[in-house]
């Protein structure tokens, strides 16, 4: 069975479908993900993961040794005040990392971001 170590920063309906998906296809999933809740550990379906709280500027440091230590990371947040807060705010790990990263992938659902007329 293939194993992933997954980052999600964010993990509301688009990332939970996704890791649904990929779980589905009998892979393993080592899970990390961000919200804007207290850090804690949680469970989604049969996968124990690590939550850790990101919220705009502020963030647990401890999620950088999960980021760098990932080999897939998944974007699902929406921009925060037109910027994307994860480019912001980890950027430079991203790059200094990018040899150990399989893929970095945006993934969102525009249901999210409402009508704005075009």
């Amino acid at each position: 069975m293939k194993k992933i170590k997954l980052f999600c920063f964010g993990f509301g309906q688009v990332a939970k479908n996704f890791v649904t998906k990929i779980s589905s296809e009998k892979i393993s999933i080592e899970l990390t993900a961000t919200s804007r809740e207290k850090t804690s550990k949680k469970t989604f379906g049969n996968i124990a993961y690590k939550s850790f709280n990101f919220s705009k500027d502020d963030f647990d440091r401890d999620l950088i040794e999960n980021l760098i230590g990932a080999n897939y990371i998944l974007i699902s947040i929406a921009p925060c005040e037109g910027q994307d807060i994860v480019l912001k705010n980890f950027k430079n790990i991203l790059q200094k990392n990018k040899d150990s990263y399989k893929w970095i992938c945006y993934l969102s659902a525009t249901s999210v971001y409402g009508n704005h007329n075009g």
